[in-house]
């Protein structure tokens, strides 16, 4: 890549406690303007029409943008981080760099992006059932206590 490569018009279609929240990070840290749109998963947002056709697996992040004019459509949270790390960019630089590649420190990269994607789930998931999805007499209080 070279470094002038850059993404416009970025949206992300978000939910709080979601995988997309790993993809608001990756943009935070990389200071990469966004409009994020919440699409309201307690509520069927991802089942309408409109969203279906973004991503028919009903599900967020959805990321769009902008690339050598072309509209980009991603809809898997961790390839969305990878592709956004590797992005060259004046202020920062999550990857290791793919213009003088070394491969061990390629490797620890992915090793460590791919651990930081997993880990997530298992804490999202449990926040997000005792927040919204199991019944109020199943729901810890504690699993909960920060948000």
């Amino acid at each position: 890549m070279s470094r002038q490569e850059t993404i416009d018009k970025v949206v992300l279609y978000h939910y709080p406690l979601t995988r997309s929240v790993r993809v608001l990070w990756a943009l935070h840290e990389l200071e990469i303007p966004v409009t994020v749109e919440r699409v309201d998963l307690m509520h069927g947002g991802a089942l309408t029409e409109e969203f279906v056709k973004k991503n028919p697996n009903h599900a967020v992040p959805v990321l769009e943008f902008q690339k050598d004019g072309n509209q980009v459509t991603m809809i898997e949270s961790a390839a969305m981080v990878a592709f956004l790390a590797d992005l060259p960019s004046q202020k920062t630089r999550l990857a290791p760099g793919l213009e003088n590649l070394d491969a061990l420190a390629r490797a620890d990269y992915l090793q460590m992006l791919m651990h930081a994607s997993s880990w997530q789930d298992m804490i999202l998931w449990n926040i997000r059932m005792h927040c919204d999805l199991l019944p109020p007499d199943l729901r810890d209080q504690n699993t909960v206590i920060f948000l």
